[in-house]
């Protein structure tokens, strides 16, 4: 009997982990979508100098985060996050809002795709 209930209790942290590490992924993409967002929105309106601040702040947030990050996302997701929000300041700092447009929606995209992608559900815990 004891040896079922250490299995339920360890099933039980597994899930509770899995939730918490998933919670954790969801707040950390949604905020920097949001930023990439804002800076996008602050290009449009021909404030270069904020998109420029948030775009880095964007950039920066996902660093910050990456030892985190790179314990519970694949290698590639990581990557290709960093790629995108690089891109997408770098069309901000050159001032092309075309560019910058287009890695804004791939920023926003990849990062929802990351939340949707790592969340509870069945079979993400068996």
């Amino acid at each position: 009997m004891k040896k079922e209930i250490i299995v339920g209790v360890l099933l039980a942290a597994l899930i509770a982990a899995t939730i918490v590490n998933n919670r954790y992924i969801k707040n950390l993409t949604d905020e920097v979508a949001a930023l990439a967002e804002s800076s996008l929105e602050a290009a449009r309106d021909g404030d270069w100098d904020t998109a420029r601040r948030l775009s880095l702040e964007a950039c920066q947030m996902w660093s910050r985060h990456q030892s985190r990050t790179q314990f519970v996302l694949r290698q590639n997701i990581i990557e290709a996050a960093e790629t995108a929000l690089n891109a997408h300041y770098g069309y901000i700092s050159a001032r092309s809002l075309a560019e910058a447009e287009g890695s804004g929606r791939t920023v926003t995209s990849m990062l929802k795709g990351t939340s949707d992608a790592e969340r509870v559900r069945l079979g993400s815990i068996f």
